[in-house]
Order: C-alpha cells, then structure tokens, then sequence
C-alpha cells in the first residue's frame, strides 16, 4: 500500500511531477480521495452517485472598439460584453440547474482591462479589449 499526497492539487502539473518522479510506476489500482476541511479529523465520507469535479482554466479576449465617453454610441465596449457574460454563465447554475444537484459555474480568476494607451488618466476612454481569465469545474 503506497499513500500519494499529491502537490498542487488545485493548480497546475501537481499530478505530472507525480508520474515524473515515476510514483505510481509499480501502481496497478489507485483510491483517490479529496481532503474537506468541515469533517472531523479521522473522518472519511462519502455519497452515491458522482461527486467532486475536475476543473479548469480559459481564457476570454473580449475585444470591442475603443472611443471617447462623449460618443459612446461609436465605441463598443468590452468591458460590458465580458461582465454580460459572466453573469450569463453564472445564471446557467442559478436557474437551469436542479438545485439540488451539484453545480459550479466557475471562478472569476482575473479580469484585466486594457484600459488606455496614452495615459492611465484617461478615464473617459473605453477600452478596446479585456481579458477575463475563468476556471471552470
């Protein structure tokens, strides 16, 4: 019996090291369990049916067409199609998901605006492209 804590679990390549390092090489099943910090210690739980999740992360270019606040009928802002679209996916949980079976629509992990070029003084510029970064489970 081997016991595997695997390093980063929640992020990048914890289990690529793993098989790297050739762990589980000699391996021939594996019981994979996910530690939950609300149960007692020494605690094991369990339900039927699926549970859990594999998760991961992508990346949205949201570009539109920059202008000026006193023509906003000439630009397309970015900002408010990726915000419209976040929303939008978050609502695929809340209301076309049983509420009772489990359901994450995703993190907003980053959400960079390329605000303006000349100066980050020009607050009444949109901007012509963002970034929203998701992870999704």
């Amino acid at each position: 019996m081997k016991l595997v804590f695997q390093p980063g679990e929640e992020g990048y390549a914890g289990a690529y090291h793993v098989l790297r390092e050739g762990v589980l090489d000699d391996v021939s099943a594996i019981f994979g369990l996910h530690v939950d910090p609300s149960l007692p210690v020494a605690a094991v739980a369990s339900r039927p049916g699926p549970f859990l999740a594999a998760s991961g992360r992508f990346l949205v270019t949201v570009t539109g067409k920059g202008g000026h606040a006193a023509a906003p009928h000439k630009a397309v802002d970015p900002i408010v199609a990726a915000s419209s679209a976040i929303v939008s996916l978050q609502q695929i949980v809340a209301r076309e998901i049983d509420p009772l079976q489990a359901a994450v629509c995703g993190q907003l992990t980053e959400f960079a605006l390329y605000i303006c070029l000349c100066s980050p003084s020009c607050l009444n510029l949109f901007n012509s492209c963002s970034d929203v970064t998701l992870t999704m489970e």
